[in-house]
């Protein structure tokens, strides 16, 4: 966000909690092992917005995802110990049972739907989304040769 709308890199990354950190890939693991998880993804480079369009693009599926924060530039910030987590309907009470036996906080962010992709105030098409993700490093490596 910052390198490319201020062509800066900065900020603090905080400290890894290695507790928490533990408790989300045991949800992960143990979750896929229980069948209650269709597709997971960690909040690296780019954070939330970042992550969900690559999940999206990659699964052809669109999101509708609303998420409340103090400054709207934290939907691309990385953060340690949290994960995009999809599940079928059916079996939210099991994964909340789930995460609550392990002791990890969870939050409803959205619904996975056809075509669009949006999170708060940004809204694309999944095609644009995938052309981007699956185009952008030829067409960088093409200009720079």
């Amino acid at each position: 966000y910052l390198k490319e709308l201020y062509k800066k890199v900065g900020g603090k990354l905080p400290k890894i909690d290695y507790e928490k950190e533990l408790k989300l890939w045991k949800c992960v693991v143990e979750g896929n092992k229980k069948d209650l998880i269709k597709a997971a993804k960690d909040l690296n480079v780019g954070g939330l917005a970042i992550a969900l369009a690559k999940m999206s693009a990659k699964s052809s599926l669109g999101v509708k995802a609303k998420i409340d924060l103090e400054d709207e530039r934290e939907i691309f910030a990385e953060s340690f110990s949290c994960a995009i987590i999809e599940i079928e309907k059916e079996k939210k009470e099991e994964f909340e049972n789930h995460c609550k036996e392990i002791g990890i906080s969870y939050l409803k962010i959205g619904e996975v739907c056809k075509n669009t992709f949006e999170l708060n105030d940004i809204k694309k098409d999944v095609k644009d989304i995938q052309q981007i993700y699956f185009s952008r490093f030829k067409e960088v490596i093409e200009r720079d040769i």
